[in-house]
């Protein structure tokens, strides 16, 4: 069931290329802009706590997960149907939609990442997982990177919001057969002042927060291939399609070794590899894009899973969609003020100095590592949690 959602997540590519070239070149928005409004998409990912609370403290029809995976998966549907359908829409109605397709994305995701948690704590395997979602999620990217460039050059937007309605719906269908043992209703809601207080979860958050706010320039390299360096949108969607395959081979590697992985060795790397990686981009050829959709496909994704899977590990039992989603909605956060501040730094001191600008930023976060308590292998009884069996053991943090 994880592995269908993170699909269905991924495949929503199929609409964004088409979507990106009809917003650069038939509208003729600029980079900032476009940045902006990619933003504004994110917000319903921010309060991701919101619905874990929720889903958490009140069963829908008697389920904690299984009612608020359809419920959001027939949103999600409805919405990417609607805009497959209707022929033309101004940008503010536009983006009104596209904010409850990610509505419905974000109470999916929310549902499906308490039954991660709480089944992967249960058996111990919340980093093998992770390393399937996210491998999951890539598979999907690699089918929607060519096929999605093959839309928007012969196409338009509309036929990949068809095409994309059609997943969210199957995993609505799926999700009823979806075994989950009925929850009466709390008589007391998760109190998020005790999740609060876990000092280290909050210097975590931190961490992870100014890790990814790092400033975004994504788009500005969108622009630069296609008007720069003449890029073909069908060669555009090649490259992410390859970037998505090489990132399997991270999530392989991660499956393999997530259960002995020296976590404070790897955050430490994985952040000078994050920076490095982005001064790169400061070199811009054909050649030189290729190296880094292959190269950094398989490093991203790597680190992405380690981070994730330190997340998961630290939620503490009975509160596990509402702890993880907090967390997840400081990184959407985190990933909202990057796209803000990459916009307004491009339009500032333009496209160089906005990659040393998000790669010194980068490079700031070693400066919290030393004070994260790792293990040297177990998140988990890094943060003071020893999950066996099911069981939640060990006295928190101090």
């Amino acid at each position: 069931m994880s592995a269908l959602v993170y699909f269905s997540q991924g495949i929503g590519g199929l609409a964004s290329q088409p979507l990106f070239f009809y917003l650069k070149e038939t509208l003729g928005l600029p980079p900032s802009t476009l940045m902006y409004l990619g933003s504004v998409t994110t917000i319903p990912w921010m309060i991701k706590p919101l619905y874990g609370w929720i889903s958490d403290t009140f069963p829908l029809w008697g389920y904690r997960r299984k009612s608020y995976m359809i419920a959001s998966g027939l949103l999600s549907a409805s919405t990417a149907a609607f805009l497959g359908i209707i022929p033309v829409l101004s940008l503010v109605p536009l983006y009104a939609v596209l904010v409850l397709d990610s509505l419905g994305g974000a109470i999916k995701d929310v549902a499906v990442d308490g039954i991660m948690v709480e089944e992967g704590q249960r058996l111990g395997l919340t980093g093998r997982i992770q390393a399937i979602q996210w491998g999951s999620l890539t598979l999907a990217s690699v089918v929607t990177g060519l096929a999605g460039g093959y839309i928007a050059e012969r196409f338009d937007y509309h036929l990949g919001f068809k095409l994309v309605a059609l997943f969210p719906a199957m995993v609505a269908c799926l999700t009823l057969f979806y075994d989950e043992k009925p929850a009466p209703v709390s008589a007391q809601p998760v109190s998020m002042k005790e999740v609060l207080k876990n000092r280290q979860l909050l210097l975590s958050m931190l961490f992870l927060f100014l890790l990814w706010f790092s400033p975004s320039f994504g788009v500005p390299i969108s622009f630069k291939m296609r008007d720069e360096l003449h890029f073909s949108k069908l060669y555009m969607g090649f490259l992410g399609t390859l970037g998505s395959a090489f990132s399997i081979l991270g999530a392989v590697w991660y499956w393999r070794v997530s259960r002995r992985i020296d976590l404070k060795k790897w955050l430490t790397l994985s952040t000078v590899v994050s920076a490095l990686s982005t001064f790169a981009y400061l070199y811009l050829t054909k050649t030189s894009i290729l190296l880094y959709t292959l190269l950094f496909g398989i490093a991203n994704m790597a680190t992405q899973l380690i981070i994730m899977d330190f997340c998961a590990r630290i939620c503490p039992k009975g509160k596990e969609a509402t702890t993880f989603a907090l967390i997840m909605s400081v990184l959407n956060f985190g990933t909202f003020m990057s796209g803000i501040a990459g916009g307004k730094l491009y339009d500032w001191v333009g496209y160089h100095w906005l990659v040393i600008i998000s790669g010194v930023t980068t490079l700031l976060c070693l400066l919290l590592i030393p004070h994260l308590e790792l293990a040297s292998k177990s998140p988990v009884a890094a943060l003071g949690f020893r999950c066996e069996q099911g069981e939640e053991r060990g006295g928190g943090v101090s």
